[in-house]
């Protein structure tokens, strides 16, 4: 797989591809959202710089790197990707002060990455050279570099050692030589590649060749086969993993998992059998109508009456009278689970419900506008 990118890499050194091709690039979703065009190419392109690196490769790290800062100072969710530190790593190697300009960027890049990039990068030319330059350059990143390390060398808020043992630990993390010991290292590498195609192969391959399935390998596939969008395939994983569950609340929360594949593959008969057994689990979990957990199961309950849409449906008729009772005692109602109840009480031509929805769906929308 790497291969492929390797090529492409070599291409680039040989200017036969435009490094343009790599940068950031913004383009505009269904969502009208922004995103960076260029992003899975440029971690593609990384990954093969970290497998085959050349010292003459500086230039171009340097550009992608200033690339993945503006994409991560323009991500409408901000964000740290993988990406991002890749890159300052392998720019790091070349422990030139100067470069922390861009390493303090990177970290002020967005809140996220202010949190978990590593501000060891800031200063991971070295203790004594990094300031010195600081202090030549009359660098106006001084500031932030200081709030992390202090304002003098010798008061350094990290120690000479303490940098040696990061920079081992983040060598060791990206490896310079790349090995498959099995397939599920060749399925992680399909997944940060982003190669679909290796990837389904890859994981039926793993798949066909178990012959037991403990519980760790069954999360394992169930995973794999989310990433791939094999429904039927999750759909399995999961129910062979209910076994496994042994409190209430575990069992109610594989349950409602179960109840959204059944759900999206149209099988409605399921779908109602799983949100009936929730119920016997919830007699043990007091105020479940008041968490996350039983926000989803109401939500679900919805959703199965809209998809079936048929008022006179028995499951229909059964669904929406045991969720109305649920809904009375809900607190903070949100929009998404107010809009499904509404057209719900339209369906099945609740007018009073209706109207109550619809009304407490606006106040909640007048809200939201107050935030904007």
């Amino acid at each position: 797989m790497i291969e492929r990118y390797i090529e492409i890499l070599e291409q680039l050194r040989q200017n036969k591809i435009a490094l343009k091709e790599f940068l950031y690039t913004e383009a505009i979703d269904e969502k009208d959202l922004s995103y960076d065009l260029n992003a899975t190419k440029r971690y593609q392109l990384l990954k093969a710089m970290q497998y085959n690196r050349l010292e003459t490769d500086e230039p171009i790290l340097v550009e992608l790197l200033k690339a993945e800062i503006e994409r991560h100072q323009k991500e409408p969710f901000q964000g740290l990707e993988p990406a991002l530190s890749l890159n300052a790593f392998l720019l790091s190697l070349y422990r030139k002060p100067a470069y922390t300009e861009l390493f303090v960027a990177a970290k002020n890049a967005n809140f996220d990455t202010y949190c978990g990039f590593d501000y060891q990068f800031l200063i991971s030319a070295g203790i004594q050279e990094t300031y010195a330059y600081i202090d030549e350059v009359k660098a106006p990143y001084a500031e932030d570099f200081y709030h992390y390390f202090g304002s003098m060398p010798e008061a350094c808020s990290i120690s000479e050692e303490e940098l040696q043992d990061w920079r081992k630990t983040v060598q060791a993390f990206y490896p310079d030589t790349l090995e498959l010991k099995n397939l599920p290292d060749e399925i992680e590498l399909a997944i940060e590649l982003d190669e679909k195609l290796i990837l389904k192969e890859k994981i039926n391959q793993w798949s066909d060749s178990m012959s037991s399935w403990s519980e760790t390998d069954l999360k394992r596939l169930s995973y794999y086969k989310r990433l791939i969008a094999d429904t039927k395939g999750e759909l399995w994983s999961k129910e062979q993993l209910l076994p496994f569950k042994t409190t209430d609340w575990d069992k109610a929360s594989a349950l409602i998992d179960l109840s959204e594949l059944y759900l999206k593959l149209n099988d409605y008969e399921n779908t109602w059998s799983k949100l009936t057994q929730i119920q016997q689990h919830l007699k043990t979990i007091p105020d479940w109508i008041s968490y996350g957990l039983g926000r989803s199961i109401i939500e679900r309950y919805f959703e199965l009456i809209l998809a079936i849409n048929n008022p006179h449906d028995d499951i229909v008729k059964e669904s929406y009278k045991w969720v109305s009772k649920q809904m009375a005692s809900m607190k903070n109602l949100y929009i998404n689970l107010l809009e499904k109840a509404a057209k719900a009480a339209d369906l099945m031509q609740d007018l009073k419900l209706s109207k109550k929805y619809y009304k407490m769906l606006e106040s909640e929308r007048k809200k939201l506008s107050s935030f904007k």
